[in-house]
């Protein structure tokens, strides 16, 4: 009996639904509230308005970070542009997460048949060519508006995650509950649903979510050369390379979109690896 009320009272691990919470929170403060946040932030300063303040104006209380120019509020500007990278960032590593789920699974679903030879050999291709060469090559031949930028970036971060879940399928494929629910006839599309997708989520979003500050660059890089946003819309990649230009008129005309982006790229970093840690253990 006392063998039995043991065994009756004993309680299953908890779930950890506080770390969830926290990893779900911090989730949507950096990919939701942090790009809204700043692009309102950014509307009372009037970064499109003209002649706010004097051209080339020192940093002071009515403009923190200078103007520019045309004397337009180079914090307002600066906080738009940092809004728009940060939300090109975040479509990309949604879509890269898409993309990586979709052809991960189609590469290891049916080893060796046509479809997954040439998804692998596209995503091999993928691999080879550096990162930040093959997104300024395919962006300056199509010349894509924001939302075609984040998908195209989205499409070349996809190759690494992609590979790993392909090599977490096929380990899942062997597991004890899979192999039981093959056995008892379940269909193909039931099977990946319910046994494969909760399993293959997880590990290319977590990979995608520390490429963010990568992808950060990346953008900020593509509106340097000027394929990103086109003027009058700020981006802090031509907001850089035209205040590097103009730096003999003011230290802070390079200065202020250098400052967000450096501040967006260690927040990102911090998020992500605080999320690396966070989520494995509230599994």
């Amino acid at each position: 009996m006392k063998q039995e009320d043991s065994t009756a009272t004993a309680a299953p691990p908890p779930l950890m639904p506080r770390k969830v919470l926290k990893a779900l929170v911090a989730v949507f403060i950096l990919l939701v509230a942090l790009p809204v946040s700043l692009h309102f932030l950014s509307l009372p300063r009037a970064p499109l308005e003209l002649a706010r303040h004097l051209a080339y104006a020192c940093p002071s209380w009515a403009a923190p970070l200078g103007s520019d120019e045309l004397g337009r509020d180079l914090l307002g500007r600066a906080l738009m542009a940092g809004g728009l990278s940060l939300a090109v960032a975040v479509g990309a590593v949604l879509s890269a997460w898409s993309l990586a789920v979709l052809f991960g699974s189609l590469a290891a679903w049916r080893p060796g048949t046509p479809l997954s030879g040439t998804i692998n050999y596209i995503i091999e291709l993928l691999q080879t060519i550096p990162f930040i060469v093959l997104a300024v090559s395919l962006a300056a031949v199509f010349r894509p508006n924001l939302l075609g930028i984040a998908l195209l970036m989205g499409v070349v971060a996809s190759a690494a995650p992609a590979r790993l879940v392909s090599a977490e399928l096929r380990r899942v494929r062997s597991a004890r509950h899979v192999t039981a629910q093959v056995a008892l006839g379940h269909p193909p599309m039931l099977l990946f649903r319910t046994a494969f997708l909760p399993t293959l989520a997880l590990p290319p979003a977590i990979w995608l979510l520390l490429l963010l500050p990568e992808l950060l660059t990346v953008d900020a890089g593509l509106s340097l050369f000027g394929l990103g946003a086109q003027p009058p819309t700020p981006s802090l990649g031509r907001m850089i390379y035209d205040g590097l230009n103009q730096a003999q008129a003011g230290w802070w005309l390079p200065s202020a979109p250098l400052l967000v982006l450096l501040i967006l790229v260690v927040t990102a970093h911090f998020v992500a690896s605080y999320l690396r840690k966070l989520i494995p253990a509230a599994l």
